[in-house]
């Protein structure tokens, strides 16, 4: 069994010209469309990887890019050899491993499956930064669409809590959205800051933090938006043990696919179309 993942594109250096309308988030999409390019690539000397597109498919008329994001790399193999009953070296230069992916950008959502030695934060990162590469440094940013429901599933090992860290980033949308979402929205807006960090923790006496009162829920409420980085939650379980729950590693908002239609573009595009609608509407349901 395989499964689709999703994250939302958003606009990051440019957000405040949109607020302030002087752009249009639907203009700034469109330029990504028409200059997505599989020359854009991320070097890792360290590792001897290179990241890239491959295979791409854009349309400015539909307004979706498709393709795979390939990571290159070099390794060394073994082989089991029967005659002498031991391993043999079997080195391979120019490796490969896979993500497929949609991009419908009407939703500004991206469907995409995962690679061996791809995990879901990986690919936001590479497709941030490649997207960027595509168009201009810090244009956008890149966000893992997460699962309330999980997570607050998780949360329940939590018998104590001492610290809650949340990242988010300013959204697509507007002024008023914002207000009803975020911490202290006015000096987000007011500093001009494309993001923000809250940091909470509990003293060494007492019950912990109170991971019930409604000013987290609406944070975890939020996470299946798009514009939550991540929320992490450390503290104790029920065995007295200090554990971390993080929304974007434990709880990934998925849909489950027929493995062997992972690495199709066609495929992925199509179960793209199919699910993104259902995260949009869970999106916009959110903002109202």
């Amino acid at each position: 069994m395989a499964y689709l993942y999703f994250c939302k594109v958003n606009i990051n250096d440019e957000i405040y010209a949109v607020y302030k309308k002087k752009k249009k988030v639907a203009d700034i999409v469109d330029h990504l469309i028409v200059n997505v390019n599989h020359d854009a690539c991320i070097d890792i000397p360290e590792k001897k990887e290179t990241i890239k597109f491959i295979t791409l498919t854009s349309d400015i008329e539909k307004r979706f890019i498709s393709g795979r994001l390939v990571k290159i790399f070099t390794d060394d193999l073994q082989i089991y050899n029967e005659l002498t009953d031991d391993v043999e070296a079997l080195p391979r230069e120019k490796l490969a491993r896979i993500c497929t992916f949609y991009f419908d950008a009407k939703t500004e959502i991206v469907a995409f499956t995962l690679g061996k030695y791809f995990g879901a934060k990986q690919f936001c990162s590479y497709f941030e930064q490649l997207i960027n590469l595509c168009t201009e440094e810090g244009m956008f940013n890149v966000n893992l669409i997460q699962d309330k429901d999980v997570f607050r599933e998780k949360l329940k090992r939590i018998s104590k809590a001492q610290e809650i860290e949340i990242d988010l980033v300013a959204e697509n949308s507007c002024e008023e959205a914002i207000n009803r979402v975020y911490a202290n929205p006015k000096s987000l807006e007011e500093m001009e800051a494309n993001s923000l960090k809250l940091n909470y923790k509990a003293g060494k006496k007492g019950n912990g933090l109170n991971l019930e009162n409604s000013y987290l829920q609406k944070f975890i409420d939020a996470l299946g938006l798009g514009y939550i980085k991540f929320i992490k939650v450390i503290g104790k379980n029920v065995a007295g043990l200090t554990e971390s729950i993080t929304s974007d590693e434990k709880a990934p908002k998925r849909y489950a696919i027929p493995d062997r239609e992972k690495l199709s573009v066609p495929a992925v595009h199509e179960h793209g179309r199919s699910f993104i609608p259902n995260i949009a509407r869970l999106i916009s349901g959110n903002e109202k």
